[in-house]
């Protein structure tokens, strides 16, 4: 674990609850009918946020974002140079279209997907 405090790396047990962190520590005991995932010697990281990007370029080609999932991106910055190169709401139509690929813990059911036009 990099707790973001400037230590070194240590090995840590992480539980999440919904799409939070609940608990990090040397050892946790699972608690009963929770989920185990076998994590040893990997890196467990919550979800990267890429603060420059143009993602948008090519998601009608690629809708599952394969590129960016692959690199641990779940949250993209697209429009930060004053431009797309998409409609918006064509672009969140198009995202909503693809959320049958996503984990569901990247998707909400109260998310809404449309926009105005």
């Amino acid at each position: 674990m990099l707790d973001g405090f400037g230590g070194p790396p240590r090995r840590a047990d992480v539980r999440v609850v919904g799409d939070s962190i609940a608990a990090a520590a040397a050892s946790l005991t699972p608690n009963p009918a929770e989920h185990v995932i076998e994590a040893a010697g990997k890196v467990v990281a919550p979800g990267f946020i890429d603060p420059h990007s143009h993602a948008d370029r090519g998601i009608e080609d690629w809708p599952e974002a394969e590129s960016q999932v692959r690199q641990g991106i779940t949250l993209a910055v697209v429009g930060q140079d004053g431009r797309s190169t998409l409609p918006v709401a064509a672009f969140l139509e198009t995202v909503g279209q693809v959320r049958r690929w996503w984990p569901s813990c990247l998707t909400s059911s109260s998310a809404s997907w449309s926009s105005p036009t």
